[in-house]
């Protein structure tokens, strides 16, 4: 994850979780309003022009949603594991793993 907007939405100090579900959210809906327009489409004649607008909206509004899902996973994920990470937030830390755990 190396783009500019990657790491604006991975930064906890831009927006909370609760903040970053309402995004996510908002980006869905938006996506799926494109999705329905598209499959309109096909119950009317549409020159080749509009066609390839619509269909680049809708490419362009899943591709924006899709990868604010990705981010959502992996802040979810990352904050699963944070009871098991370093004060850095980088390293696991085995310190936090339970000894009854061992065989």
């Amino acid at each position: 994850m190396d783009n500019d907007l990657e790491r604006h939405y991975l930064d906890k100090s831009n927006y909370t979780d609760e903040e970053f579900s309402d995004i996510r959210e908002k980006k869905y809906y938006h996506y799926r309003g494109k999705l329905m327009d598209f499959k309109k489409l096909f119950q009317n004649e549409i020159n080749d022009v509009k066609f390839e607008t619509i269909f680049e909206k809708l490419m362009n509004s899943f591709l924006d949603y899709r990868m604010v899902d990705l981010i959502n996973s992996f802040r979810l994920l990352k904050k699963g594991f944070e009871p098991y990470m370093d004060d850095d937030g980088n390293e696991f830390s085995t310190e936090s793993v339970s000894d009854d755990e061992e065989d």
